[in-house]
């Protein structure tokens, strides 16, 4: 019975201390909670007070945004109405400028015109004035080139004639070379052989050559050799030799410029020889 009653009390204090211990947690827990509880009502008033600064501080910032908007309004009014002020000013002062330009061109014009009849005045009397002296100079140049047509014709109408004559007598000569080639213009069998070329390149040693000139030179035939620019054969020259007509022609490019004279001497032959055969 002592043990069991042992027992019963051991078991009633280890339920009792269960008990006990179970009720200490539970205040823990509870404490705990309200522990939480307060903090986050803590937390809330915070963000309450945060989110009140913050519409507090918003309704301040618009009020200032409101007040630099009506702020900035009343400058641009005032801008506006000082960049009015300025254009009317500018406006009469454009106005007055131009009654002074049109004022200072009327009197420009006036003066102008007044000028410009003096000055066709002047003009006017400058071109009597010139009239005539030019009738006078006209009547002086009408003696002068009376005197001077008598002096042209009796003083440089002379050497012309001169010139004139000269030409005449080289035209006769030129034909008289041309009437010359009759006979071999008739023959057939008459062969013409024409050699052209620079001064100085062979023309007339060769024209020798065929001659029959057997000199170490071949100057010793019919032709004046040369080996220099200077030509030796002035006109052409005809040499028979059998059934060869052969004509030697001055060179070209000679240092006496005369090649436009042989160009036409040579055509003229050409021409009055018939062509080369």
């Amino acid at each position: 019975l002592i043990l069991f009653k042992f027992l019963m009390d051991l078991l009633a204090f280890l339920l009792l201390s269960q008990s006990n211990s179970e009720r200490r947690r539970r205040r823990q827990r509870e404490a705990e909670q309200q522990r939480y509880r307060q903090q986050l009502a803590a937390q809330r008033r915070r963000e309450n007070e945060l989110k009140a600064q913050r519409v507090a501080e918003q309704k301040r910032y618009q009020q200032q945004l409101r007040e630099q908007e009506r702020i900035r309004k009343q400058q641009l009014a005032e801008q506006k109405r000082q960049r009015q002020a300025e254009q009317e000013r500018y406006r009469q002062e454009l106005a007055e400028k131009e009654r002074l330009r049109k004022k200072q061109l009327k009197v420009a014009q006036q003066e102008k015109f007044r000028q410009e009849r003096i000055h066709q005045q002047q003009l006017a009397e400058k071109e009597r004035i010139r009239k005539e002296q030019l009738a006078k100079q006209r009547r002086q140049q009408i003696e002068q080139l009376q005197s001077h047509k008598q002096y042209v014709i009796t003083q440089k109408l002379k050497p012309k004639q001169i010139e004139l004559s000269n030409l005449q007598n080289q035209i006769a000569t030129e034909e008289e070379s041309i009437k010359g080639m009759r006979l071999e213009r008739n023959d057939n069998s008459k062969k013409i052989i024409i050699c052209v070329g620079k001064t100085g390149h062979g023309k007339s040693t060769f024209v020798n050559r065929l001659a029959g000139d057997t000199s170490l030179m071949a100057d010793k035939g019919p032709c004046t050799t040369s080996n220099s620019a200077v030509s030796c054969t002035k006109s052409l020259q005809k040499i028979n030799c059998g059934k060869l007509c052969i004509i030697d022609c001055p060179g070209w490019a000679d240092s006496g410029g005369a090649d436009r004279h042989h160009s036409n001497n040579l055509c003229a032959f050409l021409k009055g020889c018939g062509g080369i055969n």
